[in-house]
């Protein structure tokens, strides 16, 4: 690990040092309402996945950190829910872009003054009121 990744690892153990609530309280915070274990597998992972910080660091290595967050903060998660979390994740993923790419290539093909905000689609001829 670099210095500087050392010592941006230094400043995250010293903001762990307390809890979830303690560090909102710090803030002047509470939460809306508190995460599930899942939910904060599937941020730790997501986290893990997007962070430049993270990017930086060897899969092999990303994967035991994310191994180690789950059993000290999510130790529900088993190696299966892991394993399924990852496939959803993926697929979504999938989806997600497909659905984004269809989206840019339909409105790539049509005119602006043909969407319609309620029906998708009017006629040419149809009067459009802003």
């Amino acid at each position: 690990m670099t210095k500087r990744m050392t010592k941006k690892v230094k400043e995250i153990e010293d903001y762990l040092d307390g809890t979830s609530d303690e560090i909102l309280a710090g803030k002047g915070l509470k939460p809306a309402f508190p995460f599930s274990e899942r939910e904060r597998f599937i941020q730790i992972m997501t986290v893990m996945v997007t962070s430049k910080t993270a990017k930086k660091i060897p899969r092999d290595e990303r994967q035991s950190i994310i191994d180690y967050l789950r059993k000290k903060y999510c130790p529900s998660i088993t190696d299966q829910m892991w394993n399924e979390i990852c496939v959803t994740m993926d697929h979504n993923n999938k989806v997600i872009m497909a659905s984004m790419l269809k989206g840019t290539k339909l409105s790539m093909e049509i005119e602006a003054s043909t969407i319609c905000n309620n029906c998708g689609y009017v006629a040419p001829s149809d009067e459009v009121i802003a």
